[in-house]
């Protein structure tokens, strides 16, 4: 079958990967957070200059663990699709998971722009 305005007649999916993917770019307020309370905690460690290069160590590090904790909670369950086109082409769409997309069941591609959204026919 053919394409018609973005919609992709009726494919088949051939594997499901279960994968994880990142909700948002970027991860300003856990490294913002993790900094603050970072330079904090470090703020009593020594004194003088001593103080201060552990307030900055202990940012650096702070901001680091921040920006991982926050890229790791904002991670979703998603699925690696592998799908055969009608024309016998093989493509992979990674998107969020949904227990219907499974091998074997036939699936519609709906594009818009760089994207393709994949949905279960009934």
């Amino acid at each position: 079958m053919s394409s018609v305005a973005g919609f992709h007649a009726s494919e088949i999916v051939v594997s499901v990967r279960p994968v994880k993917i990142q909700a948002k770019d970027e991860a300003v307020i856990g490294t913002i957070g993790g900094a603050a309370l970072g330079g904090i905690a470090a703020s009593s460690i020594g004194g003088g200059r001593g103080r201060a290069l552990a307030t900055v160590a202990g940012a650096i590090a702070g901001g680091v663990i921040g920006k991982k904790v926050e890229e790791k909670v904002d991670q979703i369950d998603a699925l690696e699709l592998e799908i055969r086109k009608n024309s016998g082409e093989h493509i992979v769409v990674v998107q969020k998971a949904d227990p219907s997309l499974q091998p074997g069941r036939s699936v519609r591609m709906v594009q818009s722009g760089d994207r393709i959204n994949v949905g279960v026919l009934n």
